[in-house]
C-alpha cells in the first residue's frame, strides 16, 4: 500500500512557480532575517521581486493560479492562510541587481533561494523607520554581534619581513 503523497506547502509551490516563470526574487524583511538565525516570528513573507511595479498583475495572476486570494496590489494570501508581500522598491537599499549579487543562497522549502544579507535587512528596516521595523533592530543586532564574536578576526596577519642579512644571503 502507498501512503499519501506529501503535501507541498503553498509557499514552496509559489517559490517553484516564480523560478519556472524566470522571475528573480530575494527573501527580505523578517522572513529573511529568520532564515539567517534571528529568533523572531513574522506574519508574512516579503519577496523583493525583480520586476517593475506596473507588472504587479503578473504576480497576482500567478499567485491566483496557485489558489491564492488577492488582498492588494502587493499582497496575496496563499491557500494555507500565509501572507506574501511582493516588494518592488524597498527602503534603504541599492538596486535589485546590486543587492542580488551579494545575496546569500540558502536552501529553503526545497529550493535554492537568494536571501538579502542580514546587514542589508537591517539597513532597510532602519531606513523604513516604522515602529515595527525599529523594534526588530535589537534582535538583528544581537545576531550580528554574536556572529562577529565567533568569527575569526578578519585583520590580516603582519607579514614577516624577508631576511636581508645572515648566513647564505647576499
Amino acid at each position: 500500500a502507498l501512503g499519501d503523497a506529501r503535501e507541498v506547502p503553498s509557499l514552496a509551490r509559489l517559490v517553484h512557480s516564480l523560478g519556472e516563470e524566470g522571475i528573480r526574487f530575494q527573501v527580505i524583511g523578517m522572513a529573511g532575517a529568520i532564515l539567517q538565525g534571528v529568533p523572531a516570528t513574522t506574519l508574512d513573507t516579503d519577496l523583493w521581486i525583480d520586476l517593475p511595479p506596473r507588472q504587479y498583475m503578473r504576480l497576482i495572476n500567478l499567485s491566483m493560479r496557485l489558489g491564492a486570494r488577492h488582498i492588494s496590489n502587493t499582497v496575496v494570501e496563499l491557500e494555507d492562510g500565509s501572507l506574501v508581500n511582493y516588494v518592488y522598491e524597498p527602503n534603504g537599499l541599492r538596486s535589485f541587481s546590486r543587492e542580488y549579487r551579494s545575496a546569500r543562497s540558502i536552501r529553503w522549502l526545497g529550493h535554492q533561494v537568494r536571501v538579502l544579507p542580514l546587514e542589508r535587512i537591517r539597513a532597510s528596516k532602519s531606513a523604513a523607520g516604522r515602529p515595527k521595523d525599529l523594534a526588530h533592530l535589537p534582535l538583528i543586532d544581537s545576531v550580528l554581534r554574536a556572529r562577529r564574536a565567533v568569527q575569526p578576526s578578519r585583520r590580516p596577519r603582519p607579514r614577516s619581513r624577508p631576511a636581508t642579512r645572515g648566513p647564505g644571503l647576499t
